[in-house]
């Protein structure tokens, strides 16, 4: 059921007035799963800013979608010219891969 509305979103166009945050996890979880970058993206970016940047859930799905599946399968040693590669979110805050 809820994999069934989130397909409704991310189908459609333009931003997202009424939907359920249940349905947008739900599916956002299930596209990562298959490895839809694209479908993450999409839905995500019709989604209104104040709810990307208050759900942290979402916002982890959206940025590691934006990263793309090259850079987000990061194994050993991750470094660039002994640079460690880091990803700063609307919050602020870094991760970094060691």
């Amino acid at each position: 059921m809820l994999l069934c509305e989130f397909q409704e979103y991310a189908q459609g166009k333009g931003r997202l007035r009424l939907f359920r945050t249940e349905a947008v996890r739900a599916g956002l979880k299930h596209a990562r799963h298959e490895r839809d970058y694209r479908t993450i993206v999409h839905a995500a970016e019709r989604l209104p800013p104040s709810v990307q940047q208050d759900d942290a859930g979402l916002l982890m799905y959206y940025d590691n979608a934006l990263m793309g599946p090259s850079q987000s399968r990061c194994k050993g040693d991750c470094r660039r010219g002994g640079q460690k590669l880091r990803l700063a979110t609307l919050y602020g805050m870094f991760y970094s891969w060691e």
